[in-house]
């Protein structure tokens, strides 16, 4: 993160993975400061790039990417979608690996 937030403060994040109802998702916003901008469904995901990664990103202002795991089939992310491993290179933009 770039700076220290004070309370009531949201970290801008971008989701990759889930369902339609968003149901980690919305656990984790609950449970914390997340404001999700852009979440991309399971289904979506094999029609994306890295640059939709970065508009995504850009028009959410996002610090943090969630990559849902549990949404997506054991080994998949690594040989279908290799461009999640980009993510960690965008300025200013961390992973977050909670599911």
């Amino acid at each position: 993160m770039s700076s220290p937030r004070g309370p009531g403060e949201t970290i801008p994040l971008i989701g990759f993975g889930g369902n339609h109802y968003a149901a980690r998702e919305t656990d984790i916003a609950l449970a914390g400061r997340a404001a999700w901008g852009h979440i991309a469904h399971t289904r979506e995901v094999a029609g994306m790039d890295a640059a939709m990664i970065r508009q995504m990103a850009a028009l959410s202002s996002a610090e943090v990417a969630y990559i849902d795991r549990k949404a997506f089939q054991g080994g998949m992310l690594s040989k279908k979608y290799p461009f999640f491993s980009m993510i960690l290179v965008f300025p200013g933009f961390r992973r977050a690996n909670c599911g």
